[in-house]
Order: C-alpha cells, then sequence, then structure tokens
C-alpha cells in the first residue's frame, strides 16, 4: 500500500464525512420574487444540519465558503409542489411554516430533477415501507405534469389528491390566502376564518388550513360549491347547506389576479 493511501478510522460509533458529501443537488435557479438568477444547494442530512435548500448570490460565493443568503430545513415545510402559474413556466414552491419560496426552473426536465429531489428529502423520516407504492404514484405524477393550460387543466385535476404519510400530507395545490370579514367570516361562530390561510386542493376536497399549522380548521367537498366568482385580486367561492360551515361565501384576497384565474380554472374543472 502506498504510504500516501489512507483507511477509513472507526472509533466506536464516530463516522467522518468528506467535505461536500452532504451535497445532493446543485445549480443555478431563478427567485420568483425578483427573477434574478441564484445558485441554489440541497443538502442532505449530516453532522452539519439537517436536509435543506440553501442559495448564494453565485456559484463563485458558494465555493468561497460564504454564508448561504436563505437556507430551508425540508422537514418543516408544509408543502412542496409544481406551482401552477399563468406567468412564469416550471416553477416550484415551497412553502414554509410562514410564508412561499418560489423557483423557476429553466425547463420542464430541470423542474422535475429538483422537485423529485426536494420530495425525497422533505420526506426522509416520515416515509415507510407501507407508504413505498403511494410515494412512488405521487412522485411519478408530479415529474409528468405538463405546465397546465386550459387545455388540460381537466386532465390535471382528474390526478389531484392528498397523500397522507404518517402526519405529514402532501398536496397538489396550495394557495396562500387572506379571507376578508365578509360573509362567513362575519358571522362569530366563524370569526377563526378571518386572516392569512392556505387553500388546499384535492380530487376530492378543499381544505383551509392556518398559516404555521399543517391540520385543517374546514374541509369542504368539492360537491358542496355552489359557485366561484372573480373580482382583481379577490375571490369568491359559495358553499351549500352541506358544507362544513353551513350556506355562505368565502372572500379571499390573493397576491395577484392571474393567481384568482388559476385558482378558479382549477377547482372549476
Amino acid at each position: 500500500m502506498s504510504d500516501f493511501e489512507a483507511l477509513p478510522v472507526h472509533h466506536g460509533q464516530r463516522t467522518f464525512e468528506r467535505p461536500g458529501s452532504d451535497i445532493k443537488k446543485k445549480g443555478s435557479l431563478r427567485k420568483l420574487k425578483t427573477m434574478k438568477k441564484k445558485f441554489f444547494v440541497l443538502r442532505g442530512t449530516s453532522s452539519s444540519g439537517p436536509a435543506r435548500l440553501e442559495y448564494y448570490d453565485s456559484e463563485k460565493k458558494f465555493n468561497l465558503n460564504h454564508a448561504p443568503k436563505r437556507s430551508i430545513d425540508l422537514h418543516t415545510c408544509f408543502n412542496i409542489n409544481k406551482r401552477v402559474d399563468r406567468k412564469h413556466n416550471y416553477a416550484i414552491a415551497l412553502y414554509t411554516k410562514d410564508d412561499c419560496f418560489t423557483v423557476l426552473a429553466e425547463n420542464k426536465a430541470e423542474q422535475d430533477d429538483w422537485l423529485s429531489v426536494l420530495l425525497e428529502y422533505q420526506l426522509q423520516y416520515v416515509y415507510h415501507d407501507e407508504n413505498r407504492e403511494h410515494f412512488g404514484e405521487l412522485l411519478l405524477y408530479s415529474c409528468s405534469m405538463r405546465e397546465p393550460s386550459l387545455s388540460n387543466l381537466s386532465n390535471v385535476i382528474t390526478h389531484l389528491y392528498i397523500m397522507s404519510v404518517g402526519n405529514k400530507k402532501i398536496v397538489a395545490h396550495v394557495w396562500q390566502v387572506n379571507i376578508k370579514s365578509k360573509g362567513l367570516a362575519l358571522s362569530p361562530e366563524h370569526k377563526h376564518l378571518r386572516g392569512c390561510h392556505r387553500l388546499c386542493l384535492s380530487s376530492q376536497n378543499i381544505c383551509i388550513v392556518k398559516l404555521n399549522t399543517d391540520r385543517p380548521i374546514y374541509v369542504f367537498q368539492l360537491a358542496t360549491v355552489r359557485s366561484l366568482g372573480i373580482s382583481d385580486c379577490l375571490f369568491r367561492m359559495e358553499v351549500g347547506s352541506m358544507a362544513s360551515t353551513g350556506p355562505g361565501e368565502l372572500w379571499m384576497q390573493v397576491e395577484d389576479s392571474s393567481t384568482a384565474h388559476t385558482m378558479h380554472d382549477c377547482i372549476f374543472q
């Protein structure tokens, strides 16, 4: 054996990690908010910390060991999914406890590649053998989705679902909404509906989930939705007497009119 070769050394349970061995994927993506390219690094769980997505201003700064501009722990994300967006193709949304961080890939293959790895490490500790088939179906579906348009929305909605893995729920569509003090939210018994929530859509129901939690406060079967409406950045949903809230309207403010139209198209189909 050469004098310069080294054998692995183990002392009890200690192991030594090569620098950078926790990096599972890296590359340039655009931040939706600024539309500027940043250098992203996805790290797996290691002695340096939990699985996380980091970004740097540039690859050069990453190579010079600068601190990341932001680091998102994947295990704590409420949801990670492709974002349906009329303005931007190939978006991936990471829903943290209190906000939504969105990145843009250059093409579908790049989007699928990043999404599959993000989901793998998000579910690293809640993935069980009995859910293997469902996890594979979710991954396969996520990677096969085309950029939605009016012509294929029906096909997209057919495959939407919620998959439970332990206490983690993965939903295909999530929107952050601000429920206004109108309609049902005016009622004292429903006053907790007011404010910022997440609206989650599956093939059978719509859930309203309060920020910083992962449990829905209301679940509406799609069959109870009577009508939908849009007024600029306001989205209106009317539910019937069989809804968990009773009959009435929910008025939600969203970030822009494009988001309101996307919500309408997805739920209506």
